[in-house]
């Protein structure tokens, strides 16, 4: 449905460069499948909702669950991502196996998804 309405509203204003950008994005998102099992996520993991320790470097607490609810882990781990970049990701995955094992091989791909829309 968001591809039929693209391809009406969208796509007809693009130049042809951009058309071929618009179906290489189409096509990765269509790739990802969304399916998930619901668990409790903090809805923004922003810099300013994170404490840390500057002397350790560990995370020492988590600020504002008012949009806490029930939804897709990856969106957690994409709000990461988009922020502190692959480096810092990957390091946390490294070292925080509960949450990221929670990903199967499609929740790593809608946690891109959700980062940066590919």
């Amino acid at each position: 449905m968001l591809r039929e309405r693209a391809d009406r509203l969208v796509v007809p204003l693009l130049w042809k460069h951009q058309r071929q950008w618009f179906d290489e994005l189409f096509k990765a998102i269509e790739a990802v499948s969304f399916e998930h099992k619901p668990r409790l996520i903090h809805g923004d993991l922003a810099p300013y909702h994170l404490l840390h320790d500057p002397e350790s470097g560990h995370l020492t607490g988590v600020l504002d669950f008012g949009v806490a609810g029930l939804g897709d882990p990856a969106t957690d781990l994409a709000c990461l991502l988009s922020v502190w970049g692959e480096r810092f990701t990957g390091r946390l995955a490294h070292q925080w196996h509960a949450a990221f094992d929670s990903l199967t091989a499609p929740g790593w791909s809608r946690w891109r998804c959700h980062s940066n829309g590919r």
